[in-house]
């Protein structure tokens, strides 16, 4: 039996390896392996015996992963109903889920579904109190009972809601992807390419919650066709990139001067 290529990598990287290797034509192997340093994570090989790098990274908003570390992405629901909380300072959260059992117990025993608009002096509680003045928000729906659905016995954590005007035909989304790729924990994965000695180099960055901004994230929900008019200027060492934003179905590629879209 042969061994898995891609052994050693995070769940991440495998998915990255395999839809890029597909999308090419090339074998993925796994690189950054057996102690290897300041490696690159993925090798590609072609079937002409040519050969490339691939590095895998991510980017999210601030705050998001170190709430998400917290709460697993999800917590609990000990109520009868379905619930929906959101928090905008991540400072908030220890707080939040040491607190936020107690405040669905009591709103369903009271009949509260918007314990976060309540006012103290009509329930003095400092659980409430210390929901009202916090950046977190929670509301329940009574007539959607928990138990009808696997899905309502826990509770996801989000983000406020944000909402504007949709960048259907993504001509923003260069800029934007050019700012990420600026960043400097992005330009540390862009020197390892650079490093490593290939000619070839290509870079898959998940584009996580928090990362974008509301016009071009949620013209990448599901399944886009767009691709923008003007290009992507990489940074130098950088042949190909890749990337793909949460909720969407389609990778997104840029390289040689044109896009590619590749559905996943």
């Amino acid at each position: 039996m042969n061994a898995d290529p891609l052994a050693g990598l995070s769940s991440q990287e495998v998915f990255a390896a395999i839809v890029v290797a597909n999308a090419v034509g090339a074998r993925a192997e796994a690189y950054d392996v057996r102690g290897r340093q300041r490696a690159f994570d993925v090798r590609l090989t072609y079937p002409d015996g040519r050969e490339a790098a691939l590095e895998v990274t991510s980017q999210a908003g601030v705050g998001v992963q170190q709430r998400n570390s917290l709460t697993r992405d999800e917590v609990p629901n000990p109520g009868r109903w379905t619930w929906h909380i959101s928090i905008g300072d991540v400072r908030d959260l220890p707080e939040l889920l040491e607190r936020y059992a107690r405040i669905i117990t009591t709103s369903e025993a009271l009949g509260i579904s918007d314990p976060s608009s309540l006012y103290s002096r009509h329930l003095p509680s400092l659980d409430f109190e210390w929901l009202m003045e916090s950046s977190a928000s929670m509301s329940g729906m009574p007539d959607m009972a928990a138990d009808e659905r696997p899905n309502r016995q826990t509770i996801r954590i989000l983000p406020p809601g944000t909402g504007g005007a949709v960048d259907d035909s993504l001509e923003g989304l260069p800029g934007v992807i050019a700012g990420v790729l600026s960043l400097p924990n992005q330009l540390r994965h862009v020197d390892k390419l650079r490093a490593s000695g290939y000619e070839e180099t290509h870079l898959f960055l998940a584009l996580d919650e928090g990362s974008l901004p509301f016009a071009q994230r949620a013209a990448l929900v599901g399944k886009p066709t767009a691709v923008p008019s003007e290009g992507l200027l990489l940074p130098e060492g950088l042949n190909f990139l890749w990337f793909v934003s949460d909720f969407s179905h389609t990778l997104y590629a840029y390289g040689e001067g044109g896009w590619r879209l590749h559905a996943i």
